[in-house]
């Protein structure tokens, strides 16, 4: 490393090992999962070499190990690896979206590991003791109420086991929100620094483009998942069509919003969008993001905006 370069690193590590102290602390946890890649994305930025980059990566690792042992490693893990992939990503100018899905590839690998070392189970023992704690919680509250109450009690149970067989998708959906906050984040920051973003900017919301072939997958799932009905085939389908039938969701938000948008009333598109959400009507938005894979209704609302 240059001194120009080791003095950047210093500073930047001195940053991480405060924010990862004060995120060990419980201070305010969620914000500071966040902010934790940040330093090492601007030094990325700045620096420009991959070697200095993975370099300053592995003194993360060693500083948290020194100050909070094992635990320390495995948030490195899972928010230092997530900002040296982000970084790399944008030195190397990747896409947008590859940077995005090589960082939510790394945040869903090392979740087994996160629950490994801190419960000293694996992801499924982990799965099944939290959701039997659960309906044990639940079922000691349906033994003060009246009868009345049973169907909502049952309601209960089985969203608990359905959450239990989503849980991947669950894991690689918040792994998802959390890439692009951070990135989103980091681009903001780095703007306010004077740093071009140019060559490593967002992509366009009316961009994103889930197309007609995953509807072919759906039905294909289907039909697999009722003439091959086994518990494996069953868990790994559900789950495969549970992700697709969000992403066509949230194609057909981005046109609800562009629909809005070209009407000047964005503020009352977000509020449809949530009204929608909330009372249930989620498959009329999958739905117009079906339409619109076929139809591209994006690119008409574009040009009227």
């Amino acid at each position: 490393m240059k001194i120009r370069s080791l003095t950047n690193a210093a500073v930047m590590l001195s940053m991480y090992m405060l924010l990862f102290v004060l995120y060990n602390m419980g201070v305010f946890p969620t914000i500071m999962s966040i902010l934790l890649p940040i330093p090492i994305i601007i030094y990325s930025v700045t620096v420009g070499r991959i070697r200095d980059i993975l370099l300053l990566c592995i003194g993360c690792f060693c500083g948290t190990f020194l100050f909070g042992s094992i635990y320390g490693v495995i948030t490195t893990l899972n928010y230092g690896v997530m900002g040296t992939i982000i970084g790399i990503g944008m030195v190397k100018s990747w896409p947008y979206w590859q940077r995005i899905l090589n960082a939510v590839i790394i945040s869903v690998l090392s979740f087994p590991i996160t629950i490994y070392f801190v419960s000293g189970l694996n992801v499924k023992e982990s799965v099944t003791q939290m959701t039997g704690e659960i309906e044990v919680m639940i079922q000691s509250i349906a033994d003060t109420l009246p009868s009345d109450y049973m169907a909502i009690i049952e309601e209960l149970q089985q969203s608990i086991d359905l959450m239990a067989t989503l849980f991947p998708t669950i894991v690689i959906l918040m792994g998802t929100m959390s890439v692009f906050l951070i990135d989103t984040v980091a681009i903001l920051i780095l703007k306010k620094l004077g740093i071009s973003p140019l060559k490593f900017k967002k992509q366009n919301i009316h961009n994103i483009q889930v197309g007609p072939i995953l509807i072919i997958v759906l039905v294909i799932g289907q039909l697999i998942k009722t003439v091959l009905s086994t518990p494996t085939v069953d868990y790994i389908l559900i789950n495969v069509m549970a992700i697709i039938n969000v992403l066509y969701v949230l194609q057909g938000i981005i046109v609800v919003l562009l629909y809005f948008k070209s009407r000047s009333k964005i503020g009352l598109g977000i509020l449809t969008v949530i009204l929608m959400l909330l009372l249930g009507f989620s498959i009329f938005i999958e739905m117009l993001g079906i339409m619109d894979a076929f139809f591209n209704y994006r690119d008409k609302l574009v040009l009227e905006n």
